[in-house]
């Protein structure tokens, strides 16, 4: 939820007119997709300026609009809240929220794999932990406001992706958020065209790597012959995972998939666990199991118990 007055107070705002609502479900950025109870944010981009669609976010049943200049429209029963920049606006929101709630934060980043990760890893921190998850569809450094909107104060853990669209973004997301977790999927240099190569786009997920303090985790893909020289540079606990190199901790073998599952043995330091499965295809997302079984086990889920609940994926 997000509140008036939070908001207020977090991003220096002001009220123009008497306030309605006091109380948000969600940010909505497109006035066509804006429902009941979501505080519209208009926004100023290259692609065009949605002030001018608040009278339509009004009319779609927002409770409150966030602008940079009085909307030119009725605005009796919503709270306006009049800032310098919306944008700016929500990421101090989320910096205040944060501070507020001190969730244990999971950031999820790479080429591929985030989402499915994401819902793995809040599958198994939900066996023990009260746990929220991010938003999957939203990139770039909106995607944490849009994420954090929907926490409640009892959540203990946020797994969030945090997805880099040019050079710096990673910097200005760890400016807001904290992570006490970092998972690295994959790394490929299909990467964003503002990226003059791979190696800058490296270089954004070592920022990450390199953010986790030395009580925190990173969980790499050895496999991924990008991910895997980056364990030089954490300070934090490393955690491995892999299919094909060998000494990782955590390691999927003898793989076996077709056409309604991916089955697979385990091994986890001297231990064994055969016959095995997920409910989702391909080597690639096993990736995103083992990954999230490295987290369950930092956070005290036994790997048999969190096995038994990979089952349990939704494909």
């Amino acid at each position: 939820m997000i509140s008036l007055y939070d908001f207020l107070n977090a991003a220096n705002g002001q009220l123009f007119g008497e306030p309605a609502a006091q109380l948000f479900t969600n940010f909505s950025l497109d006035p066509y997709l804006a429902d009941e109870s979501d505080l519209f944010v208009a926004l100023q981009s290259e692609r065009g300026n949605s002030h001018d669609y608040i009278a339509e976010a009004i009319r779609r049943g927002v409770a409150g609009v966030v602008c940079t200049y009085p909307p030119d429209c009725e605005t009796d029963g919503v709270s306006v809240i009049m800032v310098r920049d919306p944008f700016d606006a929500m990421m101090a929101w989320s910096r205040f929220v944060l501070k507020k709630y001190q969730p244990h934060i999971v950031a999820i980043a790479g080429s591929c794999s985030k989402s499915v990760t994401a819902q793995a890893t809040t599958l198994l921190l939900k066996q023990t932990h009260q746990v929220h998850r991010g938003s999957i569809n939203t990139t770039g450094r909106l995607n944490l406001p849009l994420s954090i909107a929907g926490m409640r104060p009892d959540d203990e853990y946020l797994v969030i992706k945090l997805d880099v669209e040019k050079p710096g973004d990673m910097a200005a997301m760890l400016d807001v958020i904290t992570p006490e977790i970092a998972i690295l999927t994959h790394i490929d240099c299909h990467h964003p065209a503002a990226f003059t190569d791979c190696d800058q786009y490296v270089q954004e997920m070592q920022s990450l790597v390199e953010a986790v303090s030395e009580e925190g985790l990173v969980v790499l893909n050895m496999d991924d012959t990008r991910v895997a020289p980056l364990i030089d540079v954490a300070q934090a606990e490393v955690r491995t995972i892999a299919m094909e190199a060998f000494g990782t901790d955590l390691m999927a073998y003898n793989i076996l998939p077709d056409i309604a599952r991916t089955g697979f043995d385990l091994r986890y330091g001297s231990e064994r666990y055969v016959a095995r499965w997920i409910p989702l295809l391909s080597k690639l997302h096993l990736y995103s199991a083992l990954a999230s079984l490295a987290v369950a086990l930092h956070a005290g889920l036994p790997i048999d118990a969190g096995l038994r609940a990979l089952t349990k994926l939704k494909p």
